[in-house]
């Protein structure tokens, strides 16, 4: 348990300096975008994180898992697939700049940025946490250094996105001069189609649905046109909440290589309490000390206080949700657990045209409040028939 509080401080050092840049952006982007402009961000940055999820296809939790259980021929074999896949797809975003500039660029900064997040999964699993968490704050330097130059000569949207292009390629080429990741690559004799893998099917499936029902609440904003100064508020608010749900990570990453070890014995008491603890200090704090800060950093977003408290106070069920992923992640039960998030899914699709148009912004943290509570009551229900099903083989 101490190597693992050790471990932790490192990674959670990673991950808070990670924070630190993440809110230097955040205050570079917010204040220097006007809130037409963020709301723009917000809703193409949205939409690229669900489509770049459909074109992932499941590689990077495969990788994570197969890299923490050291299956180091399953990994080759996913990671030679992605490489040829990505490269292909890279393709056709370049042609798409020269139609739709915007879209087109921001697909190029996702895909880069989401293969820095599929070799940090790699490094992860591996237990090389320093690597892993030194990946998303190098990538937001060389980012803001990239920024605060356009700043210069008139920020706009296209200049965002092709600083993120150009910092996601350049630590993309950082992570591949690894010895150690170029030997993981098989080749293009063990290339398969994403689809036609069947692990993959299942960690895709995983992986959009908790994606999709995450981001129900933002789309659905956008879809029934809530002012684009409220839509930024919004947005605001959840750039904060996912900053602290990065923070939380690192105490599920930990667990999930301890299920992995050859006892597998491990109890999640002692990590779920940690991040209950955690959830709680981290509301408390804010309360206090966040208005000081919007008002200090961020005055055209000061209004969200309270949006982004809600929003917090999501984050107790979050940690519950996230341990039972990895829990069934580490027995082979993806499949359960994302139709869990499909379900979920369907709850919020069904019920957040209703909550938006009758509480607007509000309408998106009940959102998010019922997706989240949707997953739990699933998982409930499926303890209370593993439970009864052991005793009912015990009695036979």
């Amino acid at each position: 348990m101490l190597k693992d509080s050790r471990q932790y401080a490192i990674y959670s050092l990673g991950n808070l300096v990670n924070l630190v840049v993440g809110y230097l952006l955040l205050f570079l982007l917010a204040n220097n975008l006007s809130k037409a402009e963020y709301a723009q961000y917000g809703l193409i940055s949205t939409v690229m994180s669900l489509f770049i999820i459909l074109l992932n296809f499941g590689a990077r939790d495969a990788c994570f898992k197969y890299a923490s259980k050291s299956d180091t021929e399953n990994l080759s074999g996913v990671l030679s697939s992605y490489a040829i896949y990505m490269a292909a797809i890279l393709l056709c975003a370049l042609l798409t700049s020269s139609w739709l500039l915007v879209w087109g660029l921001a697909l190029i900064s996702y895909i880069f940025l989401n293969t820095i997040n599929l070799l940090g999964a790699i490094s992860r699993g591996f237990k090389n946490y320093t690597v892993d968490a030194a990946a998303l704050p190098l990538h937001r330097v060389l980012l803001i250094i990239l920024v605060f130059i356009f700043i210069k000569t008139g920020l706009s949207l296209q200049l965002v996105y092709v600083s993120m292009g150009v910092s996601g390629f350049v630590v993309t080429l950082v992570f591949i001069s690894s010895q150690k990741i170029r030997r993981l690559f098989a080749g293009f004799k063990n290339y398969s189609l994403p689809f036609a893998n069947r692990s993959l099917q299942r960690f895709f499936l995983l992986e959009f649905s908790i994606i999709a029902y995450s981001k129900v609440d933002v789309l659905m904003l956008g879809w029934l046109d809530v002012p684009s100064n409220r839509f930024a508020e919004y947005f605001f608010s959840v750039q904060l909440y996912e900053a602290a749900i990065l923070l939380l990570a690192p105490i599920g990453y930990f667990y999930f290589n301890r299920l992995n070890e050859a006892t597998k014995h491990e109890r999640s008491s002692y990590y779920i309490i940690s991040m209950l603890l955690i959830v709680l200090a981290g509301i408390l704090i804010w309360w206090f000390v966040g208005p000081i800060i919007l008002s200090q950093f961020f005055p055209l977003y000061k209004e969200s206080h309270l949006l982004t408290t809600a929003l917090f106070c999501n984050l107790s069920m979050v940690a519950v949700t996230l341990f039972s992923c990895h829990w069934m992640i580490a027995n082979n039960k993806e499949l359960s657990y994302a139709i869990n998030c499909l379900i979920a899914l369907c709850v919020t699709l069904i019920s957040s045209p209703l909550f938006i148009s009758w509480l607007g912004v509000w309408g998106g943290v009940l959102t998010k409040s019922v997706a989240e509570l949707a997953i739990i009551l699933m998982l409930i229900r499926q303890r209370v028939i593993y439970r009864t099903e052991r005793k009912v083989a015990k009695r036979d």
